[in-house]
């Protein structure tokens, strides 16, 4: 990925923050959520995750929240694959948006650094743009269950968490 696309996302994120002290509602979301990730690429397994968020609702509209989001993702069970057992962890910066309501859609678009290191040695690493959009349930106090479908550089991911925010 270029240091163009990088750059504009941080940019983004920079903007989005410094609007923070004219934001008509604004939140700091703090998060953490468990569940599994499957990519789609042939010879690799599901495997069991763990994240943490830290965000910031910056802007409430009539029918959706705005938001910048860091997470920080670790599997916390070894997946399966063709080349060995792995391991996975990511690091990624979205900005979000998130409809209202009990039954919500999420949308995510960011920056995302991934790495998968195989036990048997060796690891692959990329770090690029990501989009992804999920369908949740909230159940007032902030626990949700997300779907969510990310599409990263050639390959698709879909995670089905479940979390809660404070």
């Amino acid at each position: 990925m270029s240091y163009r696309n990088v750059s504009a996302a941080i940019a983004l994120s920079v903007l989005c923050w410094l609007n923070m002290s004219t934001a008509s509602a604004s939140e700091i979301i703090l998060g953490i959520k468990a569940g599994g990730v499957d990519f789609d690429a042939d010879g690799i397994d599901p495997t069991t995750i763990v994240s943490g968020q830290l965000g910031y609702e910056f802007l409430d509209l009539i029918a959706a929240d705005i938001a910048t989001e860091l997470e920080i993702t670790r599997s916390i069970s070894d997946g399966e694959s063709d080349s060995g057992d792995y391991s996975y962890a990511s690091q990624a910066l979205y900005l979000s948006a998130r409809s209202i309501g009990p039954i919500y859609v999420i949308g995510r678009a960011g920056v995302i650094a991934a790495e998968v290191d195989y036990n048997s040695g060796g690891s692959v690493d990329d770090t690029g743009v990501a989009y992804g959009v999920g369908v949740g349930f909230s159940t007032g106090i902030r626990f949700e269950l997300e779907l969510t479908r990310y599409e990263f550089e050639e390959t698709d991911t879909t995670t089905l968490t479940l979390g809660v925010h404070f």
